[in-house]
């Protein structure tokens, strides 16, 4: 890629993340490629961007649409990415979504809470201790199902 277009596509993509919500995965070289950094992210990445009520995952190597999913109505996505997952927020609703597919895993409507613009928070949690609490409800989960299973 030349510089000129290297140059084009860093003008692109700030002007879209001034626009639109957007998650970068926060590993040591997000880091030093997260928007405001003035490098682009390496290493074959995505950058995920909320924009009228969809999730777009984007190569950040090419700037080519990796997969686009459809939320809730067409307003503001507020976007988060917390132990690998990708959490988006519209018109007071949560979802959680897959950043390799961009399938929803669950979707909760929060009713009774509105309909207007959400903030999303969560600790920070190494991805390692996601995986590794998730595995440890995978086997309570497959244990309490046993222990149903031999009581009946």
């Amino acid at each position: 890629m030349t510089a000129e277009a290297t140059n084009e596509r860093r003008s692109f993509l700030g002007k879209l993340i001034a626009l639109v919500g957007l998650a970068v995965p926060m590993t040591a070289s997000a880091r030093q490629s997260a928007p405001g950094s003035g490098n682009p992210p390496s290493g074959g990445g995505k950058l995920f961007v909320g924009i009228r009520g969809r999730v777009v995952a984007i190569d950040s190597a090419t700037g080519d649409i990796a997969w686009s999913t459809d939320l809730t109505g067409r307003d503001f996505v507020n976007i988060v990415i917390v132990g690998g997952d990708i959490y988006a927020s519209t018109r007071g609703e949560l979802f959680c979504v897959d950043p390799a597919t961009g399938h929803i895993r669950w979707h909760n409507r929060l009713k009774g809470y509105g309909q207007g613009l959400m903030g999303i928070a969560a600790p920070d949690v190494p991805a390692n201790q996601v995986a590794l609490m998730r595995a440890r409800k995978h086997e309570e989960e497959k244990r309490a199902a046993a222990s149903t299973v031999h009581a009946h």
